[in-house]
C-alpha cells in the first residue's frame, strides 16, 4: 500500500483561491500557473512543497508580495515539534 501524500490544509487552499479573486486569474491561468509550478492542475493535490513552488510563481508574476517572517527556526530537537509541525 502507497503512504498518502500530505496535502496542503484548506486555511491554505483559501489563500490561493482569495490571491486569485482579488488579482481576477482567470482558471485557465490559475491551473497553468499550479501545473507550471508544482505538476497539478488542482489545490487539491498540492503538498507543502507545491504550495511554496506556486507562491514563489505568484510572486514572480506580481501576484503575491512575500514577506520574511522572523520566526526563531530551531531545527530538529528530540522531543519538540518539527519545523515541518511548526509550519502546519
Amino acid at each position: 500500500m502507497a503512504a498518502l501524500k500530505k496535502t496542503i490544509s484548506n486555511k491554505q487552499k483559501a489563500w490561493l483561491h482569495t490571491i486569485n479573486n482579488q488579482h481576477h486569474i482567470s482558471d485557465k491561468e490559475y491551473r497553468e500557473i499550479l501545473h507550471d509550478a508544482a505538476g497539478v492542475t488542482s489545490s487539491t493535490n498540492l503538498d507543502q512543497q507545491g504550495f511554496d513552488k506556486v507562491l514563489d510563481l505568484l510572486a514572480v508574476l506580481g501576484y503575491v508580495e512575500l514577506t520574511v517572517h522572523n520566526k526563531p527556526n530551531y531545527g530538529e530537537r528530540p522531543g519538540f515539534a518539527t519545523p515541518a509541525q511548526l509550519r502546519y
